[in-house]
């Protein structure tokens, strides 16, 4: 999960973890990657205190759980086993300093053979609040992590949703942008495989073309100098 895709340089100094969830934004960073961590958030008002699920503190479009005398206190957000992968993506007009057109956090838990025990696909930018794709993730259950799972997946997401179209993106360019975010996580949480696969074609003597491997897996940083 890379930190600069989640916020800008000066959310340290202005922003807030407690104001990113708060707002209840669609396409709120935070949201999705809370849910698919299955946080809980701590709400605290002069008399009580009360914890519940991030993903049911969003009631609705800018709407939560929040009453009027209490305030976000905290956050609980339980420890990921070493089998578990977890990554974040989105989609913007620009890489930095941007709000998001689509985004997904996603959580794959896998048991002792390989296959997948559970999966959340949290979505922002799809419907009126952050929403996982629970078809998918209904499907991926049970299911060994390969392409043909990861494709039927994918175009499981585009049906689930039926998101609007605004100025930064329509509605099918939307659906598109969700698939291609599953197919994504499973080059990146392939990648290493396909990798070794890859280099076993070749001699020992052979340079690994690091470069082409980052572009064709969208891993490029691209930069200009004016």
């Amino acid at each position: 999960m890379r930190y600069w895709r989640l916020c800008i340089a000066s959310d340290p100094q202005s922003g807030s973890a407690a104001g990113n969830i708060g707002s209840a934004s669609p396409i709120g960073d935070l949201i999705p990657v809370m849910i698919s961590l299955e946080a809980g958030i701590i709400l605290k008002s002069s008399s009580a205190e009360r914890e519940m699920p991030v993903e049911d503190f969003i009631t609705g479009y800018r709407t939560t759980e929040l009453k009027p005398d209490e305030i976000i206190h905290s956050f609980r957000i339980p420890k990921s086993a070493i089998s578990h992968t977890i990554r974040f993506f989105k989609v913007s007009k620009r890489r930095e300093l941007d709000i998001s057109t689509v985004s997904m956090s996603a959580r794959l838990e896998f048991n002792l053979i390989g296959s997948i025990d559970k999966a959340i696909l949290a979505f922002g930018g799809m419907a009126a609040k952050t929403s996982r794709a629970s078809n998918a993730e209904k499907y991926l259950k049970g299911k060994e992590w390969n392409r043909e799972t990861a494709e039927e997946a994918a175009k499981l997401v585009t049906e689930e949703f039926n998101p609007i179209s605004d100025a930064r993106s329509g509605k099918e360019a939307r659906k598109i942008m969700a698939g291609n975010l599953l197919r994504k996580l499973y080059v990146e949480t392939t990648s290493n495989i396909r990798q070794d696969a890859y280099k076993s074609n070749f001699d020992a003597d052979s340079q690994h073309h690091e470069s082409a491997v980052s572009h064709v897996t969208g891993k490029a940083l691209l930069s200009m100098i004016l």
